[in-house]
């Protein structure tokens, strides 16, 4: 049996090759007995020649890694370096001269499959935390808003690579964001690089690590809700706030609809003769039409009586007679006052910890569920696409299991 030959050098002398073409990287080992070995590692390099700007009648050799242990897909990168050497561009140039951020702003968002993506608004607001803004020029306050030390908006495409995605994502988690946010986040970097494939400003093999990254469990089943005794006080605490922000969560409280929806209602969608709204697209992406209670009509009384011609919005700031787009911090003041107040008055706090706007649409339909309004009835009033998320309300109805066996023929 012949000796296989010993390799040359000292332990941890990398081998590599000058020959075109694929191959993996070979170290030097020693052994527990002082033997040397070649070890071959398992990723896939790759060596092409492109022309020297300095010397046109000579080459330079370029070493790359495809990241990838696959040769088929090690293979198709190669075949698009060389290509774009005969097409006498330098890969480089074409791969690394585009942030993730100008790829966004220049390319994706002009694209036809951006522009007919549903939720296009709500898909632009994640861009804009995840570039820092998506105007002209980078919006300061939304980089101190969403800083972040593995922010992608200024790392060149060719550089996205899952472990920075993963950092990315998990200093945002470190930040205590949910994880709906996360995988909307991770969903949108996904079409992004799918789409800059396809331009050629991406590899496959950056696609294929990007769908590896598996999404968060989300946490749907929270249900949040005012109790009938700390609605008033809530409510008198917006009023100190001020009146329009008493108005924006009494009529929240009083139809379950979105915050968004809310801030950016029109009267055009509102019939108050009949007692009717009507909003052309809701977050779904579908019509959505209900009847207006006497709280909810009460409110649109008040806006009516100072309602401005020139602004076509329900609530709007008086000073710019636009829509408000986020009341965050004065509504989580009231909250933080109305649980101090009842303590003071000592009635039930559970529910008030943690409550955000969205919660009132939870009230809403909690509410409802525990007047023995029908479940169908609740899915249409609340605008759910499919009975499975009204149900996660059913277990609020405390005569539901009890109606149910008295019911029985025998």
């Amino acid at each position: 049996m012949e000796e296989k030959p010993k390799p040359k050098g000292k332990p941890g002398r990398k081998v590599t090759t000058h020959t075109p073409g694929l191959f993996k990287r070979k170290v030097n080992k020693r052994r527990a007995d002082g033997s040397i070995y070649e070890y071959e590692g398992e990723i896939w390099h790759m060596c092409y020649q492109v022309p020297d700007p300095e010397r046109p009648k000579k080459t330079i050799t370029k070493f790359e890694s495809c990241r990838t242990k696959s040769k088929t897909a090690a293979n198709d990168l190669l075949t698009k370096r060389r290509a774009a050497v005969l097409a006498q561009t330098t890969p480089s140039a074409v791969i690394n001269d585009i942030t993730f951020r100008s790829y966004v702003i220049d390319h994706y968002l002009k694209k036809n499959d951006t522009l007919k993506l549903r939720g296009l608004d709500r898909h632009k607001q994640v861009l804009r935390e995840i570039c820092g803004g998506i105007g002209d020029e980078q919006d300061k306050k939304m980089v101190e808003k969403t800083k972040n030390p593995y922010a992608l908006d200024r790392i060149k495409m060719s550089e996205i690579t899952a472990k920075r995605v993963e950092q990315y994502l998990g200093a945002k988690r470190e930040r205590n964001n949910a994880d709906t946010t996360c995988n909307r986040h991770l969903s949108a970097i996904r079409k992004i690089v799918k789409l800059a494939c396809k331009d050629e400003l991406a590899t496959k093999v950056q696609v294929d690590e990007m769908d590896k990254l598996t999404q968060s469990r989300e946490d749907n089943c929270r249900i949040n809700y005012l109790r009938l005794s700390q609605i008033p006080l809530l409510l008198g605490e917006c009023e100190k706030k001020g009146a329009y922000l008493r108005q924006v969560v009494e009529f929240a409280l009083a139809t379950g609809i979105r915050r968004g929806r809310v801030y950016r209602l029109e009267w055009s969608m509102l019939d108050i003769e009949h007692s009717r709204i009507s909003i052309p697209k809701d977050k779904n992406g579908d019509a959505f039409e209900a009847p207006l209670g006497e709280r909810a009509m009460k409110v649109l009384k008040e806006r009516k009586e100072a309602r401005n011609p020139e602004s076509p919005y329900v609530f709007y700031d008086p000073d710019t007679l636009t829509n408000w787009t986020d009341l965050k911090k004065s509504f989580q003041s009231a909250v933080k006052n109305t649980v101090k107040e009842a303590i003071r008055l000592k009635l039930d706090t559970a529910g008030l910890d943690g409550f955000v706007f969205h919660d009132l649409r939870h009230s809403f339909v909690s509410h409802l569920v525990m007047s023995g309004v029908p479940i169908t009835t609740v899915k249409e009033l609340a605008g759910h696409r499919r009975i499975a998320t009204t149900m996660r309300y059913a277990h609020l109805d405390p005569n539901t299991l009890k109606k149910g066996v008295a019911l029985l023929p025998y």
